[in-house]
């Protein structure tokens, strides 16, 4: 069973998507407040327990995300962070999914591309 639901602030939205195998974050709009945090935190680790609960994979899709500003990459950090520690062995994976033909895209998902695991924890896949 599929189960939506989505959030929205100014000119962002996010919808998490429950799926069986996985739990999908898609980005649409804009991310530029001064502090986005107050609005993503709650999102982000509703998504991350989903996941966790269910055991199933995380999965963020930014490729309708028309802008971001470097202060929404901060609980994004975070998340991923907590995976690549993974320090209670939850065994999670997540795969970031961005847009290689915006080059700001490109440019932030290069940068956060350190933070893969040799065991593919964390995946980054340009579309």
């Amino acid at each position: 069973m599929i189960r939506e639901q989505i959030f929205r602030r100014e000119n962002l939205e996010l919808k998490i998507v429950e799926e069986d195998a996985a739990v999908r974050l898609y980005w649409q709009g804009v991310s530029a407040e001064k502090d986005p945090t107050e609005f993503l935190d709650p999102i982000i680790a509703d998504f991350f327990e989903r996941a966790r609960v269910g055991s199933r994979e995380l999965q963020m899709d930014f490729t309708r995300l028309e802008f971001m500003n470097s202060l929404t990459l901060k609980p994004i950090i975070q998340l991923l962070y907590s995976i690549k520690k993974d320090r209670d062995n939850l065994g999670l994976r997540i795969k970031i999914r961005y847009a290689k033909s915006v080059l700001w895209q490109t440019v932030n998902f290069r940068s956060l591309k350190a933070l893969r695991t040799a065991d593919n924890r964390i995946e980054f896949e340009a579309v």
